[in-house]
């Protein structure tokens, strides 16, 4: 179970059958690899290492035995989860990566939408669209100051990476390895990462509600 957690996942299959792996002293080999992957699922798919734990004690019942029997099992897992969490890799790195991509390519979108519109006289349009953006891209520029106007440095560092479309990434990466927030800012990753995006969201949302709502009444007039 030890070596699937730290090296990765297998793919071993479990011979034991349902029954079998409730009981600690019937679990096999193959069990073990495959509470390893298990273990290694739930943190992918938990926002913290504890609740990966609780997660793998509901779905391994057996392990409730064994925890009792060995104190140390369960800070150990949660540990290792941490470690696992916080780990700089290539996959979180490439998803990071992928945050700034879908980012850019929105804002380039944005941008033929807009220049589209105009080449079509929908002049009014055009104009409503390009001011959400500003719009947008002003109100993520106010969260960046307002997350981090105690340290300038930091600040403009951020607001430069906001300007070029880069700071999804950071903002990714930092969700994905569990950064601690900045010694300036009260507020976690996460939230910084989530009030960005919704501030970054409002340029493809209102403006697509607005074309419908006109288009209707055209069809209706």
């Amino acid at each position: 179970m030890v070596e699937t957690v730290l090296v990765g996942k297998k793919k071993n299959a479990s011979y034991g059958n349902v029954n079998t792996r409730n009981y600690l002293s019937l679990l096999l080999e193959s069990d073990g690899s495959n509470i390893g992957e298990t273990f290694l699922t739930c943190l992918s798919l938990s926002a913290t290492e504890e609740g990966a734990y609780k997660a793998l004690i509901l779905k391994k019942p057996a392990l409730c035995r064994f925890e009792r029997m060995h104190p140390f099992f369960r800070p150990f897992m949660m540990r290792v989860g941490k470690e696992i969490n916080e780990a700089a890799t290539s996959y979180k790195m490439f998803l990071s990566l992928g945050a700034a991509a879908f980012s850019l390519f929105d804002v380039i979108s944005d941008i033929y939408t807009i220049a589209y519109f105009y080449r079509k006289d929908l002049t009014e349009t055009a104009q409503l669209m390009t001011a959400l953006v500003v719009l947008s891209l002003f109100l993520q520029l106010l969260v960046v100051f307002v997350t981090h106007h105690r340290d300038k440095r930091i600040m403009m560092n951020e607001m430069i990476g906001t300007v070029t479309f880069t700071k999804p990434a950071f903002n990714k990466f930092r969700v994905l390895t569990n950064a601690k927030p900045f010694k300036h800012t009260i507020l976690p990753q996460v939230s910084e990462m989530m009030i960005y995006k919704i501030a970054e969201m409002i340029s493809e949302s209102i403006p697509m509600t607005v074309i419908q709502v006109r288009e209707g009444r055209k069809a209706t007039n």
